[in-house]
């Protein structure tokens, strides 16, 4: 819906329309009669402020996205500021051939994901490598060591 930029003085079916959704919102008491006249204006004041909006008592696209639940339009705030900015580059990977941020090539890592070690890669992005057991791996012995205890029955023997 486009909905018209209203002020004090505005009349007909929109400022109708208008008084019924400060109404139902609970911010204005007398019943809706068409006319943009002190109580709307005070009304579309209180709740511009309560939305955190400028109060300024007009209402535009921002203050009717407000009172619809609609999402506001984007519209630049200065006539200056491009309707398409520059997309954001992202972080600084250090060139077109590096995919690596600079602060870590400075830190001393490699300049290439590829040129690093698993345990570089595991360090940094912790979880990612997983060590590969096969079914055919034979566990490795584990060395038991005997401890004496000179005041036990058993001779100080435990293993």
């Amino acid at each position: 819906m486009d909905e018209p930029d209203l002020s004090a003085g505005s009349s007909g079916e929109w400022v109708t329309y208008l008084q019924q959704l400060l109404q139902q919102a609970g911010y204005l008491a007398t019943e809706p009669d068409g006319d943009f006249g002190p109580a709307t204006e005070g009304a579309v004041r209180d709740f511009q402020a309560a939305q955190g909006l400028d109060a300024d008592g007009a209402v535009g696209p921002l203050t009717w996205a407000a009172l619809t639940g609609s999402a506001a339009p984007e519209t630049p705030t200065d006539p200056d500021t491009p309707t398409d900015p520059e997309p954001d580059p992202g972080p600084d990977l250090g060139g077109e051939t590096d995919d690596v941020p600079v602060s870590l090539q400075e830190a001393g890592a490699p300049a290439s994901l590829s040129e690093w070690t698993d345990e570089q890669k595991e360090a940094f992005f912790e979880g990612t490598v997983t060590s590969q057991v096969t079914a055919e791996a034979e566990p490795e012995p584990v060395e038991v060591l005997a401890m004496s205890d000179a005041g036990s029955s058993d001779g100080g023997v435990v293993a």
